[in-house]
């Protein structure tokens, strides 16, 4: 435990929190502060290639493996230098629903949790023999492996798509329509690019700007129903639960940026909470 460093700009390490434990990776993002060689030499820990990184404020079990990263470690993160114990057992260990449960039923805090380092070293976990360690960790680091080669694949689409996005909405290169070549009376230009290949072009007043003959514009109302959510009361502890209905505030989005799907926030909310 410390206090907040002194920050330096591009320092050559990185202050990381439990925020930045993610997928058993320490994700270092551009809001992510760095200091100096000083406030490293005051503040490092040893770490190496025994070392699982745990967040232990706020969304409680996020967790990384040290890769030999310049970092320093902020409050919100600990380390645990693992002793005749495979580190990523204690990773996927530490994963599951029950352990998750166990860690928030001891941590302190109403809204934001907060799991404390005597409650953490207190932690009993099985300790089967290395046989059945490596027999675990195999089977499950495959799966991981397929998993961020299909995060991979889907970051790529993504990009794909943006550029499809960006030529057919933006530049108005969609492919053209059959009927709208043959009304120009030029079959052959069927799926060339629509703008490029002279299709009307048509000026908006609500956009002012141009737009594709036979499009219009519109609102998010006519698309859907938007509305708000509300928060139950914070100081009735009954409404929250770590095992219950998932509760997304802008916080939990805020700190989901760059990914497309959410399924729970950093805490949940009992029945009579909703």
């Amino acid at each position: 435990l410390h206090g907040t460093p002194i920050y330096k700009a591009n320092g050559p390490y990185y202050f990381v929190n439990g925020n930045n434990l993610e997928n058993g990776f320490i994700r270092i993002t551009k809001d992510t502060k760095t200091v100096g060689d000083e406030e490293f030499d005051s503040l490092r820990v040893d770490l190496s290639d025994h070392t699982l990184l745990l967040s232990i404020n706020g969304t409680i079990g996020s967790m990384a493996l040290y890769r030999g990263e310049p970092v320093v470690l902020g409050k919100s993160a600990a380390y645990i230098n693992c002793r005749d114990i495979d580190r990523r057992f204690c990773y996927y260990y530490f994963q599951l629903h029950g352990v998750i449960k166990a860690f928030y039923n001891v941590a302190t805090g109403s809204t934001i949790k907060n799991l404390g380092l005597g409650s953490l070293q207190d932690f009993l976990i099985p300790v089967p023999s290395k046989c059945e360690q490596d027999g675990i960790v195999s089977l499950l680091s495959t799966i991981d492996e397929k998993i961020q080669l299909n995060n991979q694949i889907n970051s790529e689409l993504e990009g794909l798509a943006k550029l499809l996005y960006d030529y057919w909405f933006v530049q108005y290169d969609f492919p053209m329509p059959a009927d709208r070549a043959a009304a120009m009376g030029k079959p052959a230009l069927e799926g060339k690019p629509y703008r490029a290949s002279g299709g009307k072009m048509v000026y908006n007043e609500t956009l002012k700007r141009e737009i594709p003959e036979g499009w219009t514009d519109g609102n998010l109302e006519s698309l859907g129903d938007i509305a708000g959510g509300s928060t139950p009361s914070t100081s009735n502890s009954d409404f929250f639960t770590s095992d219950g209905t998932a509760w997304i505030t802008p916080k939990d989005l805020s700190e989901n940026v760059g990914n497309r799907f959410i399924a729970h926030g950093e805490t949940d909310v009992t029945q009579d909470g909703m």
